[in-house]
């Protein structure tokens, strides 16, 4: 717990995969971080591995779209966020 908050921590130069089950495709993910855009512990401070689908981010919501059975992030600093939603057919 930080400051009375759950929250999951991503280090930095870890890698986070996302994968779903054969014959499935991930279609969207949205991270919601702690904090905004460039600050500390941000949605800037993750990276898509891979040239697989878009990633953006606005605010606190980091928003991955495309076709893939399998998504991976890595984070350039340490990287907070209270929630995963992954969308998949």
């Amino acid at each position: 717990k930080l400051n009375g908050d759950d929250n999951y921590r991503l280090y930095a130069n870890a890698t986070m995969n996302i994968k779903v089950d054969a014959g499935k495709n991930i279609t969207k993910i949205e991270f919601t971080s702690t904090a905004s855009g460039k600050s500390d512990y941000g949605p800037s401070k993750l990276s898509l591995q891979g040239e697989v689908g878009k990633s953006s981010y606005s605010g606190k919501v980091t928003t991955w779209t495309g076709s893939s059975n399998s998504v991976s992030y890595k984070a350039t600093a340490q990287y907070r966020f209270t929630k995963i939603v992954v969308t998949y057919e």
